[in-house]
């Protein structure tokens, strides 16, 4: 009876390091960029001078990126894990610092809080927007001013027009015409008209909100909650590359009521290559 019990408990052991191993693999060899909100989007921010903020796990080390002072290294003392998330016990190579935790909770596919903010798993970093701080911030807008002036014709002719991922076999289609956009959210199922909301001059980048509840639902649409989603929260955003190339980041519509997002997958999404996290959108002759 003894020698099964002993037995038992070495299974129990043996089954509880394991799924601790396979637990931390999840954040292991990770890179966590901290997401800011601005304009309600959820963006990565980069100053002027300074470097985004970040944390870098790699085995039993700790490495943070802070904004002005470069990179801090810890050793990891003790990694554990609970309902709350990962804790792990840090350490510098400063023997009058003392030993600091850090806690790590996972919030969905993309997105982890640190320590109480927000960051972003650096396998999806391509998939929301990079916001530049201002030239008139940094005080370099003569620096800048030439490639302004080198974007301007890009600002004058796009994004208008039509567009899709494949102009030849995608189904899903934005049509822009100036500060509107006509969007097959879901083809043959779901179709919106947006507006713009706010325009990023520094990436060329332009938010848009749900402009109107659509006439036509259709069958799926007429299960969605449109009333709610009238409010001046961005659902989509595009960044121009060139005149017949841009990024296209679909957020799903805002539910003001739940204060949640919904529908946030797009047909854009389901034709993408499974090969690239980015929407890249093609202009094509309609």
């Amino acid at each position: 009876m003894e020698k099964l019990f002993k037995l038992l408990l070495l299974i129990s052991t043996f089954s509880s390091c394991q799924e601790i191993k396979t637990d931390f693999t999840e954040i292991k060899n990770h890179s966590f960029y901290e997401v800011k909100k601005i304009n309600s989007i959820n963006s990565i921010y980069e100053p002027c001078d300074a470097s985004n903020k970040k944390y870098i796990l790699k085995d039993s080390i700790l490495i943070y990126t802070s904004a002005q002072d470069g990179d801090f290294r810890y050793k990891v003392l003790n990694f554990s894990k609970n309902h709350e998330g990962y804790q792990l016990k840090i350490k510098n190579n400063d023997p009058t610092q003392n030993i600091s935790s850090l806690s790590i909770r996972k919030i969905d596919t993309k997105y982890f809080s640190i320590n109480g903010k927000t960051y972003i798993d650096s396998v999806f970093i391509k998939t929301i927007p990079h916001i530049k701080q201002s030239c008139e911030e940094c005080g370099n807008c003569d620096d800048v001013q030439e490639k302004v002036d080198d974007k301007k014709d890009i600002k004058n002719h796009a994004p208008d027009g039509y567009w899709k991922i494949n102009c030849r076999n995608g189904n899903t289609s934005m049509n822009i015409n100036n500060k509107t956009a006509f969007l097959e959210v879901m083809f043959n199922q779901i179709y919106i008209d947006m507006i713009e909301l706010q325009r990023y001059d520094s990436e060329n980048g332009i938010a848009y909100k749900l402009k109107e509840i659509p006439e036509d639902k259709g069958v799926l649409g007429a299960k969605l909650n449109w009333k709610e989603y009238l409010n001046d929260n961005p659902i989509a955003y595009v960044k121009v590359i060139d005149k017949n190339t841009m990024y296209f980041y679909w957020y799903g519509f805002f539910n003001k009521k739940t204060q949640k997002r919904e529908f946030i997958e797009c047909g854009f999404q389901q034709e993408k290559s499974e090969s690239k996290q980015e929407i890249i959108l093609k202009k094509c002759a309609e």
